[in-house]
């Protein structure tokens, strides 16, 4: 089943946050098939005063569990990479790696703990919007507007990692 996940962090070195989370969520995936969107930089929206900027991602692969399990070997990589889920730090709290799981195939699923689609999906072009099967021009992430081009092609222009 084709899977969209969004990727997301603020803490520390963040590409490389990202960088170990993609590795791992293509681990889960046979014969380590995805598509991924650019990495765009964004600005914290709703999170404690002097949050750094967000880089987000999008990344779709393929998963042959169910959505519970695939929340649960999510949540653990998050908690294992510095992941705080204490509630007194705040739903928007810095953090070192998110992940999202904003669609799992065609399935609807609303519990407690797990909504897919994701909730901002309804947003029209929100999340979807830094999907890999979006047009490449568009550089929103989960509603907000990226600050500028790809990170991946800044990253680039320096000679730097990517």
């Amino acid at each position: 089943m084709k899977v969209g996940l969004g990727l997301g962090s603020n803490v520390g070195d963040r590409l490389q946050h990202l960088q170990q989370a993609r590795r791992y969520l293509l681990s889960l995936s046979p014969e380590q098939w995805h598509l991924q969107s650019p990495l765009y930089e964004t600005r914290p929206v709703d999170c404690p005063a002097g949050s750094g900027p967000f880089y987000n991602a999008v990344l779709e692969i393929e998963f042959s569990g169910a959505p519970r399990t695939l929340l649960r070997k999510i949540q653990a990589y998050e908690t294992a990479h510095g992941r705080d889920r204490d509630r007194a730090a705040g739903v928007n709290a810095p953090r070192t790696i998110d992940i999202d799981i904003l669609y799992f195939g065609g399935q609807e699923l609303l519990s407690k703990d797990l909504v897919i689609p994701h909730p901002r999906m309804d947003r029209g072009t929100a999340i979807c919007a830094g999907s890999p099967r979006d047009d490449p021009s568009r550089q929103d992430y989960q509603g907000y507007r990226a600050d500028g081009p790809p990170v991946i092609a800044r990253v680039a222009s320096v000679g730097g990692r990517g």
